[in-house]
């Protein structure tokens, strides 16, 4: 039953593509088999990678603990520190490219925008398939072990329990693929997103069709219909020993050999190519360029940094900080609320599919529409002189994450503490402030660090949205980024990257605190 729906649904989804590229003009029509296609070949390389670090997240060494602590840091590290670790060696400037003249000529722009979104892509799938896998039980492989081996067990258990969490997990790379701009701006890639920004940029309204919405449409029906048939709570009858056990002890080694590449490709070859480019220099003797690599070089530029990129860091804080309490408001409230009422709930999942659905540069542009329309001094000079634009944007774009993790928050909720509360004549807010600030406070505080970490990186929605005279860090680097990685923009990204990864290792921290002292 459950798989003659998902054949429906995709079913659904391809025939109203199909009939839509049909009547669709020549440039829609391109614009959407670009996004697709784009879409097509990141599912091929992060799907089947994926499923690999998934699986061996599942094991109980320390390798699994490292696998996970790496995929959660790295699903919220901005798109364009990819763009920049990468480019420091294979694009314009690149080290690599500076070794070898035709380095450059060899990595087509197609292969760069795939290669980028697929390894940013591998991250999130691998944890949506390990959190599918942990919360659904291991009942049927741990009684299966005892008659088969871990390849057969996988083959013909696990993939087919997971199928509906790899649906979900193929149709968000492909929204991604259409609502993001750091990677195709860079390399010319005209998706539906990269269409909406250089279109508005242009003026040319024409190119911003309702075909694009339509396309939307569709990401989100079918984000919405996978979500729905997720399972939601185990189907076998679990004992707590085996809910304890439900990890493996020791992953399949197929999955261990392909995450340890995955891992060196993830993280290892991006820090050497920032370091490398970073460390380079060149000096002139005798009229002849001469390349250097030095350590000192490298430290000496990153030192440079905070106080080159001081304003982008000041307003980027700024805009980020802003955001991160308005989101953590607005997510509290509606989860909460989503609990109570069903109501509720069925507004909050409407209103987050919307949320991942609409492309960066959609947000931006229908605020400065906004903007055009409502001929009041006082709203324009909210436009004009403050982060009032480029905040909305970034709530909107960053929403969804930001109720995942609240979401996570009130599952560390005992339901009977609530009921208790509320029998004794407790108030909603005065529970919400009890069981949530203070109970599980350190789960919060965690989760706007991390909030602000993504608000920080953010590009797509608020690229168009900053106001003349306020510039950040993501909108200084996607300019830096079109004229090849520098050993000033590779310090930079070096920067970026360790704040924004020590801001989201600190939250985690703080929600493994939070949970520990809750369990004791």
């Amino acid at each position: 039953m459950l798989k003659s729906k998902i054949l429906l649904a995709l079913t659904v989804c391809v025939v109203v593509l199909s009939v839509w590229l049909s009547i669709a003009g020549d440039v829609d029509r391109i614009v959407a088999l670009n996004t697709v296609l784009l879409g097509a070949a990141v599912n091929l390389m992060a799907i089947p990678l994926g499923i690999a670090v998934a699986m061996s997240c599942m094991g109980k060494s320390w390798f699994s603990n490292l696998t996970i602590t790496i995929c959660l840091s790295l699903i919220f590290v901005p798109l364009f520190v990819y763009v920049s670790a990468w480019d420091a060696a294979f694009g314009k400037l690149g080290w690599i490219t500076g070794i070898s003249t035709g380095a450059n000529q060899t990595v087509g722009p197609w292969l760069m925008a795939i290669w980028i979104h697929g390894l940013a892509a591998i991250p999130q799938v691998s944890i949506v398939l390990w959190l599918g896998m942990t919360m659904s039980g291991r009942v049927h492989e741990e009684r299966a072990s005892l008659d088969a081996n871990q390849n057969s067990i996988f083959w013909h258990i696990t993939l087919p329990k997971i199928m509906p969490l790899i649906g979900l997990a193929i149709v968000w790379n492909f929204v991604v693929c259409a609502r993001e701009i750091a990677v195709t701006d860079i390399y010319r890639i005209g998706t539906l997103a990269e269409q909406i920004y250089l279109g508005y940029s242009l003026s040319d309204f024409d190119a911003m069709s309702g075909a694009m919405t339509t396309v939307i449409i569709i990401a989100t029906v079918a984000a919405i219909v996978f979500f729905t048939l997720l399972p939601t709570t185990a189907n076998d009858s679990l004992t707590m020993d085996l809910m304890k056990n439900s990890k493996s002890r020791t992953p399949p080694f197929f999955a261990s050999f392909i995450t340890t590449l995955v891992l060196l490709v993830l993280v290892a070859a991006p820090a050497i190519n920032l370091i490398a480019r970073a460390s380079r220099s060149v000096d002139f003797v005798k009229g002849d360029p001469i390349v250097s690599y030095s350590l000192a070089n490298m430290f000496s530029v990153v030192a440079r940094v905070p106080s080159t990129f001081v304003e982008e860091f000041c307003w980027s804080t700024t805009i980020a900080a802003t955001s991160t309490i308005i989101l953590t408001l607005v997510s509290v409230l509606l989860v909460w609320r989503s609990t109570q009422s069903r109501r509720w709930k069925i507004m909050l999942l409407g209103s987050m599919a919307v949320c991942c659905s609409l492309p960066g540069p959609l947000i931006g542009s229908g605020l400065l529409e906004a903007r055009s329309w409502i001929d009041l001094q006082s709203f324009q000079w909210l436009f004009d002189r403050t982060v009032f634009a480029p905040v909305v944007a970034n709530t909107l774009f960053c929403f969804p994450i930001s109720v995942v993790l609240v979401w996570f928050i009130f599952q560390n909720i005992a339901r009977d503490a609530d009921e208790s509360m509320a029998t004794e004549g407790a108030s909603p807010i005065t529970r919400l402030f009890q069981l949530v600030v203070l109970a599980n406070g350190k789960m919060l505080l965690g989760s706007m660090i991390i909030v602000f970490a993504v608000c920080f990186g953010e590009l797509s929605a608020t690229q168009l949205a900053v106001p003349p005279g306020i510039d950040t860090i993501p909108r200084r680097m996607l300019g830096l980024l079109h004229s090849g990685v520098n050993d000033h923009t590779a310090g930079l990204t070096i920067v970026s990257v360790c704040t924004v990864w020590l801001l989201i290792l600190a939250g985690f921290w703080l929600f493994n605190w939070n949970q520990k002292s809750y369990n004791e």
